[in-house]
């Protein structure tokens, strides 16, 4: 398993920089979307009565892993950049933003929490 995609076994459970290669982000990223997007479609396909914790709650959790990693990615890339960085966030950001703009624009997760609103 990636270092990026478990539990720091750290102090506070802090980033180990110091093990993070710049190799581990994007084989991360690509895992992390898939999660992600797997945590909404379970918030969309759950047949039980929309609530506040399986909806709003639901959604506000989902995908804390990938926004764990992109902190991390996109707070050392502005501190500490390199041409491998750069062409990391280069690959990543589209990326990002299409998982953002399916999350933003899906009509039926839309619904769902319109419902709890």
């Amino acid at each position: 398993m990636p270092i990026l995609t478990k539990k720091f076994d750290t102090k506070y459970t802090t980033a180990p920089f110091s093990k993070i290669e710049n190799k581990d982000y994007m084989d991360a990223f690509l895992q992390l979307i898939k999660e992600a997007k797997e945590e909404i479609n379970l918030i969309i396909e759950n047949k039980e009565e929309p609530t506040f914790e399986n909806t709003i709650e639901a959604l506000e959790f989902s995908g804390n892993q990938l926004d764990r990693v992109s902190s991390i990615f996109f707070n050392l890339n502005a501190a500490e950049t390199s041409d491998e960085m750069q062409k990391i966030a280069q690959e990543v950001s589209p990326l990002l933003t299409e998982f953002s703009n399916d999350i933003t624009l899906n009509e039926d997760l839309f619904k769902k929490s319109e419902s709890r609103l």
